[in-house]
């Protein structure tokens, strides 16, 4: 278990190793108690051209340390969808 103050500013990696950017916000869904997804500031200068965020899925995080979250390596997909350069995920 962590704490959640733990997880703001949390440096995130893909799975291979590639820093992602950091945790800036959670969402939490209030009824079943959850986390519906990750908000991190991208490192990428792309997508903060579009002042977006990258939003993360439970679903994709692999595991969460005290030093590092670690997602799956589909995340640039991901991002490419969430700043309308594709239309739908493959």
């Amino acid at each position: 278990m962590i704490k959640t103050s733990l997880l703001f500013n949390l440096p995130v990696y893909t799975a291979a190793g590639f820093y992602v950017g950091r945790v800036v916000n959670i969402e939490v869904d209030l009824l079943s108690q959850q986390i519906i997804c990750y908000h991190l500031k991208p490192k990428f200068k792309l997508v903060n051209l579009w002042q977006k965020k990258i939003l993360i899925s439970p679903r994709q995080v692999i595991k969460i340390t005290n030093n590092a979250m670690v997602i799956e390596d589909n995340w640039s997909k991901i991002v490419a969808a969430q700043i309308g350069l594709v239309s739908e995920l493959s």
